[in-house]
């Protein structure tokens, strides 16, 4: 009887199976062939057809307190195994991931009934590792709320992320992480729309969200302020605002800021506000991943009627249009010439004028007035008490337009000159050139003539990349202040914007008829805008 006990428990023991889990297997996607990916598992790995597959995308994202890189991830979708091989697995995904899946992104299968690790008994902390509640370090309240929030969006997805950070920002906008935590933001919203693609089109299904009051009319050659009430706070991830000409065929972008928990706050920039209209409509993306139109869409958007300006309209005050700027240079061609005898030659040059910024093709209109006064001009000139050098005087007015075919990218400026010399009534013009901002950084070829003084023509560059202060450079050829020798001039201008008003510069400049016949010049600018 014991006996067949025992054989008995042995049977049951060798036919009872051993004990399986469920395990996630770990890979990459290798390649994508439109809707196909492949993946670097198989069926060595108990890969099936049909197991679910789960797509994350690795990032690397600072973090919120200490600003270390921190490796993580955000999910991108789900599919099922269409095909195993032996080392290679396929999917197929839906148009919509399938335009989001890049190689190297993370892929997480479900596989039933991979052996279960044996589990690791706990073990007590000892003495030594164990630490003390009074050794951990205080964390202020500000601090840790950041980090409650932080810990909370391992995960999520981009656009959970991105509302949370912004929500954090309405509620907190004077946090002294403030800073770092928009920084992140902005790296938030380049990763999503590289995962969406920069071509990608837009969702025209309408999920709402916001409420918004569409202006009628706007005026034109300004910007169109346009205000929108968040509905629902805690679902919306953020806004962007689509803008365009009436007439273009494609839109151009800016996101929506927050104002508080209720608002968002965008416009439609000046250069774009023309008749006959602008037309825009409102893009949001919600907390759960989920991008569509709130107001408008891109086949119907919200139009704004914008009438032709009249003639006097485009002469009315407006911020930033005028200036008065004065400026003053000195150039001596003889500083380091060394010769034998006197070499006089040099001159200073002053001018002051009020300029007015019209519309965007007719940039600028400009009148002011000027005076030359030099002597010499020549390199190989020697004077003594007999033979004095020639004295030369001028004083002028000059009125300039300034037009600008697309939009102050490129401008073309004509200049005339009137005044009386020495010789009597004289005249003289200036034709100028512009690539570039106006107001930034730009290159501008520009040649003059002045009846008595002669000729200079030059190339100047307009730095503007270091905050409130802008650097120039200039190159140029002239045989002022006589008609005399041609020489050449190498000038740095630098600039201070004081106040929001107030530009005042200096300059610094060399120039040279001859090797022997050089000399060094100074200068100083002041420009007032309003």
């Amino acid at each position: 009887m014991r006996h067949r006990l025992l054989l008995s428990v042995c049977t049951l023991l060798i036919a009872a199976p051993a004990a399986r889990a469920d395990q996630i297997a770990a890979g990459l996607v290798t390649k994508v062939v439109e809707h196909e990916i492949y993946i670097n598992l198989g069926s060595g790995r108990g890969l099936v057809v049909g197991a679910p597959v789960r797509l994350k995308r690795p990032i690397r994202l600072k973090h919120p307190i200490t600003r270390a890189l921190v490796e993580d991830w955000v999910p991108l979708g789900s599919a099922r195994v269409r095909q195993v091989g032996t080392q290679l697995s396929m999917a197929v995904l839906d148009a919509d991931l399938a335009a989001q899946v890049r190689l190297g992104d993370r892929v997480e299968i479900y596989v039933e009934g991979a052996a279960a690790p044996e589990p690791a008994p706990p073990t007590a902390p000892t003495p030594a590792e164990a630490t003390p509640v009074a050794d951990l370090p205080q964390v202020d309240p500000a601090t840790e709320e950041i980090l409650t929030l932080w810990a909370s969006m391992n995960g999520q997805w981009l656009d959970a992320r991105i509302a949370g950070w912004e929500r954090y920002l309405a509620r907190h906008p004077d946090s002294r992480h403030a800073a770092a935590i928009r920084e992140d933001i902005a790296e938030l919203r380049r990763l999503r729309d590289l995962a969406r693609g920069p071509d990608d089109t837009l969702e025209t299904e309408e999920i709402g969200g916001i409420a918004h009051s569409a202006p009628r009319h706007a005026s034109a050659g300004t910007s169109t302020p346009l205000a929108f009430l968040i509905e629902n706070e805690a679902a919306l991830s953020s806004a962007w605002l689509h803008y365009r000409h009436r007439g273009d065929a494609s839109y151009k972008r800016a996101l929506l800021q927050r104002d508080g928990d209720l608002y968002l706050r965008g416009s439609i920039p000046a250069d774009v506000v023309s008749a006959p209209g602008v037309e825009y409509f409102v893009e949001v993306a919600t907390a759960s991943g989920q991008v569509g139109t709130a107001v408008g869409r891109p086949d119907k958007p919200i139009a704004v009627e914008v009438e032709r300006p009249s003639v006097a309209s485009v002469f009315t005050g407006a911020p930033s249009r005028s200036s008065v700027s004065v400026r003053g240079t000195y150039m001596d061609f003889a500083t380091f010439d060394d010769r034998s005898g006197e070499r006089t030659d040099r001159f200073f040059m002053t001018e002051a004028d009020f300029a007015y910024r019209v519309t965007s093709w007719l940039h600028a209109v400009r009148a002011g007035f000027g005076s030359v006064q030099g002597e010499g001009g020549f390199a190989n000139e020697r004077y003594d008490e007999m033979n004095r050098p020639d004295k030369v005087g001028f004083n002028y007015g000059y009125a300039e337009i300034e037009v600008s075919p697309q939009q102050s990218r490129l401008g073309i400026a004509l200049r005339a000159v009137s005044g009386v010399g020495q010789e009597g009534f004289g005249a003289g013009g200036e034709a100028r050139l512009r690539v570039g901002d106006p107001d930034g950084t730009h290159a501008t070829l520009g040649a003059s003539r002045i009846s008595e003084l002669g000729f200079l023509s030059e190339l100047r560059l307009q730095v503007d990349t270091i905050p409130r202060a802008p650097l120039g450079f200039r190159v140029a050829v002239t045989d002022m202040p006589n008609e005399g020798d041609l020489g050449m001039m190498f000038a740095t201008d630098l600039g201070w914007r004081a106040l929001p008003w107030l530009v005042p510069s200096v300059r610094l400049s060399y120039q040279a008829r001859t090797v022997v016949h050089s000399g060094v010049g100074a200068g100083f600018g002041l420009v007032f805008g309003w």
